[in-house]
């Protein structure tokens, strides 16, 4: 919101910003989420992650309220990621892990959250520059929806017990 008023944004405009971008992200967490069940969700996720990264260009260049909506919406298509982790967590872990990762997810979820303004100042405060704290932030992204790529589900503790039980001694 910070960065929309130092754009010359109005008030008005950047007061219903986040409302509208999750209002936006309806269409992609319903499609993402009926997709999910069709397809591998990891190369969804990433997917969604590559849209909602891609999408910080165009807020880096908007000058005009069109294109801020552009990118409300394709920032909020990516919103697709909300149904797709939920998923996987059940996918990956099962019902007996479910509630510890989901805890645990969003306790690093939480400090990112916090910490990623307190960071966006810093790198103003450090270079001067918005842009850099973007081009920061699409890195995490890429960065993200790569690893998101290479997920492997966990090895199931039956598994893992039944090889040990089948090894020849």
């Amino acid at each position: 919101m910070i960065y929309l008023l130092e754009q010359g944004f109005d008030r008005k405009i950047t007061a219903n910003f986040s409302e509208l971008t999750a209002l936006m992200g309806l269409a992609g967490i319903l499609l993402f989420g009926f997709l999910g069940d069709k397809f591998p969700k990891r190369y969804l996720l990433a997917i969604a992650v590559v849209i909602q990264t891609l999408s910080i260009v165009i807020l880096m260049t908007a000058g005009s309220i069109p294109q801020l909506y552009l990118y409300m919406f394709i920032s909020g298509f990516g919103s697709g990621t909300v149904p797709l982790i939920l998923a996987i967590r059940a996918d990956y872990f099962g019902r007996k892990s479910f509630a510890t990762i989901t805890v645990v997810m969003g306790l690093f979820s939480g400090i990112i959250s916090v910490s990623f303004p307190a960071l966006r100042g810093w790198v103003l405060d450090t270079t001067g520059s918005n842009p850099v704290f973007f081009l920061l932030s699409m890195l995490i992204g890429f960065i993200s929806a790569v690893m998101f790529l290479f997920a492997e589900p966990p090895e199931s503790p039956q598994k893992a017990s039944a090889e040990l039980n089948l090894r020849p001694e």
